[in-house]
């Protein structure tokens, strides 16, 4: 594995591969069971696979947040180079965003729902650098988890109406043990609060049941997951949406597929997951 810092090396480097068929796996470290399922599934699909350690400054709205975020690089090259990885990109901020940038990337109405109300500028960050990595790379498909639904549903458009030669790939969500969805930020929560947020995905699963068996009022589904995690001394939910899937409108009936979404505070940390119900 070659871990690579150039923006010019790794070009350089990518001309040297040829007719092969090339995966970009995006990151910002810290790598967990989901990181690991984005690149084993990049590893099956294409010849070379490269993954990108950046922590991108500009999805973080608050700077304590930025300042947190968990740094692991040993056990990432470590992983990433146990799991067949050929290039790990770990590009400089300097490199990234040049003191005279005037341009971003900013996808409309989508980046308007559930985490971008109050997340204000999150998604601008998000796709600004996902379309930087495109154009820097030049992969034939890129990878992305489900769990974050509304920023896979925006690189796809972004994709789409820029019209990007990738295909975007979405790798089901991978859970740990007890349900949560794997995240870096899990390592944030107290033994406390890791005990009280499994409740998240349960709640979920009991609402997509709740529907599958008929339920048709939309309330009473909001009730059942309020009351489950409402339960829980150290949760509280920042938002709770059924939407539709394609565009993240709220839907007025329980039509199928529709999503399940939600972000919840547990203690300082922020959690999201989802479930389609289809």
């Amino acid at each position: 594995m070659k871990i690579i810092k150039s923006i010019d090396d790794i070009q350089r480097t990518q001309k040297t591969f040829k007719k092969d068929s090339v995966a970009l796996v995006p990151t910002m470290g810290s790598f967990h069971l989901g990181h690991a399922e984005l690149i084993k599934m990049a590893r099956k699909q294409c010849d070379r696979v490269v993954v990108s350690i950046f922590i991108n400054p500009y999805q973080f709205n608050d700077p304590k947040d930025l300042k947190s975020y968990p740094q692991t690089l040993d056990h990432d090259i470590a992983l990433a180079s146990d799991l067949g990885v050929d290039i790990l990109f770990t590009p400089d901020a300097g490199d990234i965003y040049k003191n005279d940038r005037c341009t971003w990337v900013v996808v409309d109405d989508l980046s308007d729902h559930l985490c971008g109300i109050s997340r204000r500028g999150h998604f601008r960050g998000v796709a600004t650098i996902v379309a930087k990595l495109l154009n820097i790379i030049r992969p034939d498909k890129a990878y992305f988890g489900e769990k974050d639904w509304q920023q896979l549903l925006i690189i796809k458009k972004m994709v789409d109406d820029l019209n990007f030669p990738v295909e975007i790939v979405s790798v089901p969500t991978v859970r740990e043990w007890d349900g949560l969805a794997a995240s870096s930020r899990n390592k944030h929560l107290s033994d406390a609060e890791r005990r009280d947020a499994e409740i998240i995905w349960k709640s979920l699963m009991a609402a997509g049941d709740d529907i599958n068996n008929g339920q048709t009022d939309i309330n009473k589904v909001k009730i059942l997951i309020e009351s489950m995690i409402k339960d829980k001394e150290n949760l509280s939910i920042e938002y709770l949406s059924l939407c539709r899937p394609d565009d993240l409108t709220e839907v007025e009936t329980l039509d199928k597929p529709l999503l399940v979404a939600i972000a919840v505070r547990a203690g300082n940390t922020r959690l999201i997951d989802n479930l389609l119900v289809s």
